[in-house]
């Protein structure tokens, strides 16, 4: 058996989730026999350089290597890459992530041998076994794996191949996968204090996505939709709570509430079990899928404490530029029918788009103030152009935008930490599609305005919240500097404000994340700012 080791490179995210794909792909591995380790660098608590990631690898000394890209981690990624292979040439290196999706050419002109198109688990072990004992031989290789559908590499010549297309597998039973053995990874990077564990509680149990939004690269699994059944969801939480004390599960699927059935059997079978007196819930959902009122008592009983609604657009115009029509009533609908069962609401706006003026997203920050009062929150947000959608692929200006230094330098300082401040800025600054100054000026307006609002309404809800303004106005202080300082050099943030980072993280799992992980008089507080950005979602074991 094989030493094989799986490194995700840091990401700018505020919310610490390791990766799903690896957790199954490094299970698979390790239940053959292999030798499994996974460095995730996404962790809070310590970010790993370059040097020490090497020093890792080195320490390990994996006959194959896999790399985790995603669109934000991609060019720290083949930095890695290279490296690696200055220093390693006879290691084979297999890269994949939901980036390899439009991207998969590029990965391997940054000298990945060989990348995982779409999912990983029909072909893991095939490809692992073919990938294994060439000693740097590049002709062996591509002879072992070039019957492997589902990949890309190139050939000894430079010549660029596809695997076989039409033999593709799909994972159509995700029931098959495994429950993710998370002692594979850097645990302890992770996990300092007992709330950490609730970031072992995120279950991705749906893969696709029928709805054909614009502005979202998962339209390339548009009638591919498939879940994992109740029973296996409930397996798989009593597996987390039993081996890492988990007791909030949050669940990343596009759209949890789309089969009806299977949420009514989940929702009962946890009733049956008493499991909503265990566990609390929270989850995203599309507005198309109308949440019924009979839906949202169920949820709220079950213990469904927060659901993410997604909106983005609320003025006629808007809705149906992003394909994402519904009418005004059914929005309200669901909305209604989730707060009056007493589960908060929140969802979020988003603007930055070619066709956006001032008076439409004005128009649109408008009747989202509106609907304020019926929302526990609404975040703004910035259009990010993704390779896969129209906003990208439209506009070669913006060809490996995401490849270029001057993005992601801002994304684990502290100021960012604060206000989790993700792309907004570098987007509004590059203007991508030459927007007019007053329709940027509103924009940065509704945008810098959500995230002041949001990070003042994460303790709206705490008992004695005037004693957590004080600490958060010298939060909000420590940010302005924090902000001041890289603006005179990003090295000098990292000197000045690296151990603070790491304390405020410590601090708000310990003692905000308690109002989550602790149950107070049988209730569970409001959890905020848990789901993941639906710019790329954790979905399969693509090695995202």
């Amino acid at each position: 058996m094989a030493k094989i080791m799986f490194v995700r490179e840091f990401g700018p995210s505020n919310i610490p989730y390791l990766s799903q794909a690896l957790g199954i792909l490094g299970t698979m591995l390790f239940d053959k026999g292999h030798e499994v380790s996974i460095l995730d660098n996404n962790t809070n608590y310590i970010r790993y350089s370059t040097r020490q990631i090497m020093r890792r690898i080195d320490e390990f000394s994996p006959d194959l290597l896999g790399f985790n890209l995603n669109t934000f981690n991609a060019r720290k990624t083949y930095q890695l890459i290279d490296l690696v292979k200055k220093k390693w040439p006879h290691i084979p290196v297999l890269a994949g992530g939901i980036h390899m999706k439009y991207c998969h050419k590029e990965a391997v002109e940054h000298q990945a041998d060989v990348v995982v198109i779409n999912e990983g688990e029909c072909i893991i072990h095939d490809l692992v076994d073919a990938m294994l004992n060439h000693d740097g031989d590049k002709k062996g290789l591509v002879n072992s794996v070039k019957d492997i559908p589902g990949i890309s590499y190139l050939d000894t010549e430079g010549f660029y191949h596809i695997g076989p297309q039409e033999s593709q597998p799909v994972l159509m039973d995700l029931d098959q996968t495994p429950f993710i053995n998370y002692d594979l990874f850097n645990l302890n990077d992770f996990i300092k204090i007992k709330n950490d564990s609730i970031y072992l509680g995120f279950i991705v149990a749906q893969r696709g996505c029928p709805y054909p939004c614009n502005f979202c690269s998962e339209s390339y699994l548009i009638g591919n939709v498939r879940d994992n059944s109740a029973d296996y969801i409930i397996g798989y939480m009593d597996y987390l709570n039993n081996k890492y004390g988990v007791t909030v599960i949050g669940f990343g699927d596009n759209n949890f509430t789309l089969s009806k059935k299977r949420t009514d059997e989940f929702c009962q079978k946890i009733q049956e079990r008493n499991l909503n007196k265990k566990f609390s819930f929270y989850c995203q959902t599309n507005v198309k899928t109308n949440v019924t009122k009979d839906q949202a008592d169920m949820l709220k009983k079950s213990g469904f404490e927060h659901v993410s609604l997604g909106i983005e657009r609320l003025t006629e115009e808007g809705k149906n530029l992003v394909n994402k029509y519904i009418s005004p009533e059914k929005i309200q609908e669901s909305i209604t029918n989730l707060k009056s069962s007493g589960i908060n609401v929140n969802s979020n706006l988003l603007v930055g788009f070619p066709w956006d003026t001032k008076e439409l997203v004005l128009e649109e920050k408008r009747l989202f103030d509106e609907a304020a009062p019926s929302l526990s929150q609404i975040q703004s947000h910035v259009l990010v152009p993704m390779p896969g959608t129209e906003y990208y692929d439209d506009h070669p200006v913006l060809k490996e935008w995401y490849l270029d230094e001057s993005f992601f330098k801002a994304y684990d300082t502290y100021f960012s930490q604060v206000l989790v401040v993700y792309l907004g800025p570098d987007i509004i600054k590059m203007n991508p599609f030459n927007l007019p100054r007053e329709t940027i000026d509103a924009i940065k307006k509704i945008y810098y305005g959500s995230l002041i609002n949001t990070y003042l309404k994460r303790t709206e809800k705490f008992n004695y919240r005037i004693l957590f303004l004080i600490p958060q106005g010298f939060d909000l202080f420590l940010a302005g500097l924090s902000f001041l300082s890289y603006k005179i050099s990003d090295r000098l943030e990292s000197v000045l404000f690296s151990r603070l980072k790491q304390l405020r993280f410590l601090l708000g799992t310990k003692f905000a994340v308690k109002k989550i992980v602790e149950n107070t008089d049988g209730k569970q507080m409001k959890i905020e700012n848990l789901i993941s950005d639906k710019v790329e979602s954790t979905i399969g074991a693509n090695f995202h």
